[in-house]
């Protein structure tokens, strides 16, 4: 079942508009990591905080949600997901020009099929291991998809955590980042075959 998931990471990686790239940079084969090595990882990255790490909880979330990397998400205080770019638009290339126009944040559209509390219980805090909740004080969230397997293809994500960081920082609105490792956990429960 584990190369069943190994597999499915890697088709699910190879259908996004990075396709190119991935082959180009060459895809990792996933191995299991720890939150410890996925905060050291980060740390010579970004400047993360490990609160800042999540994963998702196991295979069954993980295969349920499908995700993509690098790949951006992001809520409202309401819990609605904000939408950033077109749907007919499969990668998040387009989050680097929206983020150095951050006051448009009041003109996206709310995608009220999707909220942030049914979306919640697939991720952990990597520390932790709780589920994840946003803080009461945050006006947005953003989840920022991304891989130690993949290597230099997370440059987006590393580049999209700084742009939101620097945001943060002139401390109009409350940005909470989280950064969702794809890669799989040490410790998951096996799915049954």
């Amino acid at each position: 079942m584990k190369q069943l998931f190994f597999f499915l990471l890697l088709v699910i990686s190879l259908s996004s508009c990075q396709k190119i790239m991935l082959r180009y940079y060459g895809v990792k084969q996933p191995k299991e990591e720890t939150a410890s090595s996925l905060y050291d990882y980060l740390r010579k990255k970004i400047a993360v905080d490990s609160q800042q790490i999540a994963h998702f909880a196991g295979y069954q979330q993980y295969a349920e949600f499908e995700p993509e990397a690098p790949e951006v998400y992001i809520f409202n205080r309401e819990g609605y997901r904000l939408r950033y770019k077109p749907d007919s638009i499969d990668c998040s290339g387009g989050l680097t020009l929206f983020l150095e126009e951050w006051e448009q944040m009041d003109k996206l559209d709310i995608d009220s099929s999707l909220q942030l509390s049914d979306w919640a219980p697939f991720f952990q805090q990597a520390f932790s291991q709780k589920s994840y909740s946003m803080a009461e004080d945050s006006d947005y969230v953003f989840f920022i998809f991304w891989g130690k397997f993949m290597g230099r293809i997370n440059q987006s994500a590393y580049d999209w955590y700084e742009q939101i960081e620097a945001i943060n920082a002139k401390g109009k609105e409350r940005l909470e980042l989280q950064m969702i490792a794809v890669d799989p956990i040490e410790g998951w429960e096996k799915p049954e075959k």
